[in-house]
């Protein structure tokens, strides 16, 4: 067995066996979980980051909050929201104080289906409140 396919084999074994320790532990929210208007969400939010979306309308104006739960304190999550054709539209950091994130008042700038992406400063894991209301 040649050295590259030795590295190789045991690369892809050792990314199975974090897939399958990770997913025994807490089962995370698929991968574009809809997020529904005025209905708080508990979810985990891995090193990898969380994907949800919704449908939008340009001209809607919208709030998303993303609140640390994690006990320990120590998570910091930070906020992207990404529109239809995947591009930035709006993001933050710590608006909504004690670390946590809030986009107030954005006006959609297009229709249809936005994805917000939810991670964690230097690639932590943590537990976030998503709230998304619009008026």
């Amino acid at each position: 067995m040649t050295r590259q396919r030795l590295i190789n084999l045991t690369l892809l074994f050792t990314a199975l066996a974090l897939f399958h320790s990770s997913a025994q532990a807490s089962k995370p929210a698929s991968p574009m979980e809809t997020l529904k208007f005025g209905q708080a969400v508990d979810r985990n939010v891995w090193p990898t980051g969380l994907s949800l979306s919704f449908e939008g309308k340009a001209g809607m104006v919208i709030t998303l909050e993303v609140t640390s739960k994690t006990a320990t304190g120590g998570f910091d999550p930070f906020v992207r929201l990404l529109d239809p054709d995947e591009q930035e539209e709006a993001s933050d950091d710590d608006s909504g104080g004690q670390g946590n994130c809030l986009i107030k008042d954005h006006a959609l700038k297009k229709n249809g289906l936005y994805h917000v992406f939810i991670g964690g400063e230097d690639n932590k894991e943590g537990e976030v409140e998503v709230l998304l209301t619009k008026e």
